[in-house]
């Protein structure tokens, strides 16, 4: 499996999940800059091919009400069963909850 091909697994991932309302690069400002918002969705997820597996990671805002622990629990169940069934270990996920969407 290639970066490519685990960015898109990611982001099927991320899609599948009701709940998350968008997907944000991971930074330590609070503020979403007008650099992040030109930024194709791949270049937001960071994936990693490392030696003990793949490492994914984002910032998610997420819909009012819902627990953060079950939509990473969640990303983390999808993304080691798609990943075993590729023969591949997943090394780690770095998910930030950056924001609360309130409908």
């Amino acid at each position: 499996m290639d970066l490519e091909q685990a960015r898109e697994i990611f982001l099927q991932v991320l899609s599948s999940i009701p709940g998350i309302v968008s997907i944000h690069e991971i930074n330590l400002n609070s503020e979403q800059s007008e650099s992040e918002t030109d930024k194709n969705i791949y270049e937001i997820l960071q994936v990693e091919k490392l030696q003990k597996g793949w490492r994914f990671g984002c910032s998610l805002k997420i819909l009012y009400g819902l627990s953060a622990k079950s939509i990473v629990n969640q990303i983390y169940k999808q993304l080691k069963f798609i990943l075993s069934n590729n023969k591949e270990k997943l090394y780690g996920i770095n998910i930030f909850i950056k924001g609360v969407h309130y409908e």
